[in-house]
């Protein structure tokens, strides 16, 4: 039986990913249109990268701008300022508070996210959400570690954990552990043959019925 669920943040719980792209491009807008332009259809189309070295790969691939620690940080605290305003007013995926109140309660929760892991706690307290997880991982930490730590340090089999993301990244850090993954489909080429797939949380339950069928 299933027994603990790793929810990716962007695109999972909030619908943060068109104002996540529009903070991007209001950073780098500096450096022309067309290299915001850029940004903001691959932060669109690939998701799961933590911040830094997303900022790292915009600065030096986007921009052609030497990315230093100094900078690098420097980018990386303006965005957590305005993504941490941003959350005061964003919306929740359909289904969040629904399932996280309701079935969800049944499971172990996490988080993972490609903020900084200082950035989590003030994350979900912003949401009201700090009191259904069991703990939050951020950068700069990759994904399948905090999969791979989640796994060692409560003592679940892979089969019984579940991660929903709604990217490639997700996926592979997903399979990397041989735990479930289900997508959240927004549309992206990249996931449409994915066997479990929702629209938004309002379908999870259904979801994990079926794989807690199949195992």
């Amino acid at each position: 039986m299933i027994k603990a669920l790793i929810f990716d943040f962007n695109g999972v719980i909030v619908e943060s990913t068109d104002v996540n792209a529009g903070i991007y491009a209001r950073i780098f807008s500096a450096y022309g249109e067309d290299v915001v332009r850029r940004i903001a259809e691959h932060y669109r189309q690939v998701g799961g990268i933590p911040r830094q070295a997303r900022i790292e790969m915009y600065l030096r691939d986007f921009a052609g701008v030497e990315p230093t620690p100094e900078l690098i940080e420097e980018i990386s605290a303006e965005f957590s300022r305005l993504y941490l305003e941003s959350l005061r007013s964003a919306a929740f995926v359909p289904g969040v508070k629904e399932f996280l109140s309701g079935p969800g309660q049944n499971y172990d929760k996490f988080l993972s996210s490609g903020a900084p892991d200082q950035d989590i706690p003030q994350m979900l307290q912003i949401l009201g959400l700090e009191d259904y997880f069991i703990k939050g991982f951020g950068a700069p930490a990759p994904k399948h570690e905090h999969i791979a730590n989640i796994l060692q340090a409560y003592a679940y089999q892979p089969e019984q954990v579940v991660f929903i993301g709604d990217s490639p990244k997700d996926r592979d850090a997903a399979r990397r552990n041989s735990i479930w993954f289900v997508a959240r489909d927004r549309g992206l080429e990249t996931l449409k043959a994915e066997p479990f797939k929702i629209k938004d949380l309002t379908e999870l339950e259904a979801v994990l019925r079926r794989i807690n069928r199949l195992k």
